[in-house]
């Protein structure tokens, strides 16, 4: 795989060896100040450890003269959203019964939970012209129905499309980040939203080390054969 980091920011690669490998209690807890904004069956499909990989392109209101999706951080996390949730775009009907609850909606005046916190373990860049195979191939890593990446394929498609594995963490029950209502803080189509700083004291790892090893070997062969580019190589 070739090596290069076009997407990631000056501060997450600072931050690219992270501290929290093994973390299941409050020590060396982290202190997020960042969220990423993500499909709300995504999210569940992290908290249920069915998927460890998101595919990513960046929002509107993400800085139109950037050529690949931006990693701001490599530990964040997770801001479950309502967009797109349609079962349609979902494939198989595991898959599809992930969508079947919604986020909460700020536009109503309600707040938002984050309880998921989020450790990027890897990141790649494949080429647009190359998107639609490397979905295809991808395809047991996340719940993207053929008609879901068509879609997400036709935006921007000149820009690359940005694969990252996450380590996700599960916060005890109580322990999440509660975010007040407000649209114009958190709102719009952009991909990431500073918050109030979250220090957890309990994290549940939803993928056991073993399992995630597996996964993460097979993602790896699967995307040295695709030409991918390891954003963060150094």
């Amino acid at each position: 795989m070739r090596a290069v980091s076009p997407s990631l920011s000056a501060s997450a690669r600072h931050r690219a060896t992270p501290r929290c490998a093994s973390r299941r209690d409050g020590t060396d807890a982290p202190r997020v100040t960042l969220a990423l904004k993500e499909w709300h069956a995504a999210c569940e499909a992290m908290r249920c450890g069915r998927q460890t990989v998101l595919l990513r392109k960046g929002g509107i209101a993400d800085d139109a003269r950037a050529s690949s999706f931006e990693i701001r951080s490599t530990e964040f996390a997770l801001f479950p959203t309502n967009f797109h949730v349609d079962a349609a775009l979902l494939a198989g009907e595991e898959a599809a019964a992930l969508a079947a609850g919604e986020a909460p909606d700020m536009k109503k005046g309600e707040s938002v939970t984050v309880s998921l916190a989020a450790r990027v373990t890897g990141a790649w860049i494949v080429d647009g012209a190359r998107g639609l195979e490397a979905l295809q191939k991808l395809k047991t890593y996340h719940c993207w129905s053929d008609a879901l990446q068509q879609t997400r394929l036709a935006y921007k498609p000149q820009m690359g499309l940005t694969i990252l594995e996450l380590r996700a963490y599960e916060a005890a029950e109580g322990d999440g980040a509660t975010l007040e209502a407000d649209v114009e803080r958190f709102g719009g189509c952009k991909s990431w939203v500073d918050i109030d700083p979250w220090t957890p004291t309990t994290l549940r790892a939803c993928v056991r080390d073993e399992d995630f090893a597996e996964r993460g070997a097979r993602l790896r062969a699967d995307l040295e054969a695709l030409d991918a580019t390891d954003v963060l190589a150094k």
